[in-house]
């Protein structure tokens, strides 16, 4: 094949299969490195898929997701142009061998969930997952790759039973790889024989004789509805299959911390030679307390609140009642949210952020520079917060909005105190006379924890229209709905993703002068098009590639 595919060089091949290869690529401008999958003898059906698929796809931004840079076909060969990820695939993972602690098959699991969440979320299926589609990178997270397959039917062991008869992959074909590949890697064992998993066909539990001693609890009904053989009963998207991952991770953390802390104390007053408790007996000895630690905290429970209760009638009959005798005491209660940084008042914080004695109106500071105000009471930290940071934009002139307030421009890091365990939407805006985009995010802050928060606003792309002759008569130029201008058209910013073009050669707009065509813009990147409306028929060249326009008869109506 021919050693340059658009602007990439074909470095060597990576593997090939019955009509279809991979091959090892860089970018001809930058020698970035990218993988190329290529698909030979498709048929017209497939290749409409195929082009539906990579359209949806490429507009993935995600860290878990492998970027689609380009895709195209040429006459029966589809194509198809990723970013390459260093590292190596999880199946030559588990082929070599060697032990796969449960913490990190649980993290690659989250990770792999959290991306077929996001892509799911956006419309996408994956349709062909199978641990060499995953790659583990070099600091040990994930990339999932493979999205937009014309030939996604499923790897024969990670097929869901309803597309052996026939059927179209969706999001339930996806929870159901996912499924065995759960299994996989939470019964694996290196050099052992692989015990595939069971479908199951009915209700009933999930027979346990398979699995080994140590398997989460918390993930048998997760497993069980994955391998469900009706799709009717496995999960109808991935957010309870996320959310009981990231359950388990904490179950393992808490159960680790308790069995380090219970072999320390071993060592004192625990009699010599007595090995420690296992990590399974621990868990259990958490979740099942015994019924005389029952009677403990609940003797704790009500001491404490019977103090608490006989200390705030005492203060309330000394100070008097703000409804009775009319005080001036604050009713109690911190705010939702406090801004540690404030528009017009805030300050710039130091990178790297400062520790936990960050100033905030919350315990009665004011930040340096803010301007004074009138004197309030101070009121004490509320042990339900947590810190937000949000970090500059890679425009000056984008906007968040936490949870409904005033909009603060992201110039600058900043900083928000809010309360913690209840979800904050963030609302991120960059509104400019040719530019607009709005995105939302739903998130929540642990207690006590700082949570980093990106900008998701993808940049955007650009947008040339050029005759190919300097002298040809200038056209008209819309983008959807919008009408653009005359051409020449340079620098034209549009948001991420497939725009109609319409040229019209001159300003009566008759349907007949009209050429309609799909283009596909990307993060950052120029998207050149160059026209020729008097030829016969009329010929567009899109990124150097020439299309000749065939307008569609309409049927005479009835």
């Amino acid at each position: 094949m021919s050693k340059q595919i658009g602007g990439f060089e074909i470095v060597r091949r990576l593997e090939a299969h019955a009509g279809a290869a991979s091959y090892v690529a860089r970018n001809s401008t930058d020698g970035a490195p990218a993988t190329v999958d290529v698909w030979a003898a498709e048929t017209p059906d497939a290749q409409a898929r195929f082009l539906e698929r990579a359209t949806a796809a490429a507009v993935l931004e995600n860290n878990h997701v492998a970027r689609i840079l380009d895709f195209g076909i040429d006459g029966t060969t589809s194509c198809r142009i990723e970013e390459a990820c260093d590292g190596e695939t999880l199946e030559t993972r588990l082929g070599e061998g060697g032990e796969l602690p449960r913490e990190t098959a649980l993290a690659w699991l989250t990770q792999i969930a959290r991306a077929l969440e996001y892509a799911h979320g956006m419309g996408v299926i994956h349709g062909d997952l199978h641990p060499g589609m995953v790659t583990i990178r070099s600091d040990c997270t994930v990339r999932v790759r493979g999205f937009a397959n014309p030939r996604a039917t499923g790897e024969f062991l990670y097929r869901a039973p309803e597309l052996l008869r026939g059927d179209a992959v969706n999001v339930r074909t996806d929870l159901f790889a996912f499924g065995v590949l759960l299994h996989r890697l939470l019964t694996y064992e290196p050099g052992g024989h692989q015990v595939l998993p069971r479908r199951i066909k009915s209700a009933s539990s999930l027979q346990l004789g398979d699995l080994p001693a140590g398997f989460p609890r918390r993930l048998l009904p997760v497993l069980e509805s994955c391998l469900h053989d009706d799709p009717a009963g496995r999960p109808g998207d991935f957010t309870s299959v996320r959310g009981a991952l990231e359950a388990a991770v904490h179950d393992l953390n808490a159960a680790r911390a308790s069995l380090a802390d219970v072999e320390f104390r071993g060592r004192v007053a625990g009699k010599d030679g007595d090995p420690p408790p296992s990590l399974e007996k621990v868990a259990a000895a958490i979740k099942r307390p015994s019924r005389s630690r029952f009677r403990r905290r609940w003797l704790t429970f009500a001491t404490v609140a019977g103090s608490a209760l006989w200390l705030g009638g005492t203060l309330w009959w000394s100070k008097g009642s703000p409804a009775v005798a009319g005080s001036d005491a604050p009713v109690a209660g911190p705010p939702a949210i406090t801004e540690v940084e404030r528009p017009g008042t805030a300050v710039t914080m130091p990178d790297p952020l400062p520790s936990d004695d960050v100033a905030s109106p919350a315990n009665g500071a004011v930040p340096a520079g803010a301007a004074p105000s009138r004197a309030t009471p101070a009121q004490p930290a509320s042990f339900g917060t947590g810190r937000l940071a949000l970090a500059p934009a890679w425009h000056p002139e984008i906007t968040v909005s936490v949870a409904g307030c005033e909009p603060v421009v992201l110039d600058r890091r900043r900083l928000f105190e809010v309360e913690a365990g209840v979800d904050h939407v963030l609302t991120f805006e960059l509104a400019t006379r040719d530019y607009q985009i709005r995105e939302q995010v739903v998130t929540q802050v642990p207690a006590g924890r700082l949570l980093e928060v990106p900008v998701p606003l993808v940049r955007p792309g650009f947008l040339r229209v050029a005759p190919v002759e300097e002298s040809a008569r200038p056209v008209f130029v819309r983008v959807g709905d919008e009408a653009i201008g005359w051409t020449p058209i340079d620098g034209l910013q549009l948001p991420v993703g497939t725009h109609v073009l319409s040229l019209f050669k001159n300003p009566t707009w008759r349907p007949e002068e009209r050429v309609d065509q799909q283009i596909r813009v990307r993060s950052r990147q120029e998207t050149t098009v160059q026209f020729d409306l008097e030829s016969e028929p009329p010929a567009l060249t899109v990124d150097g590639q020439r299309i000749e326009y065939a307008p569609v008869d309409e049927e005479p109506a009835p």
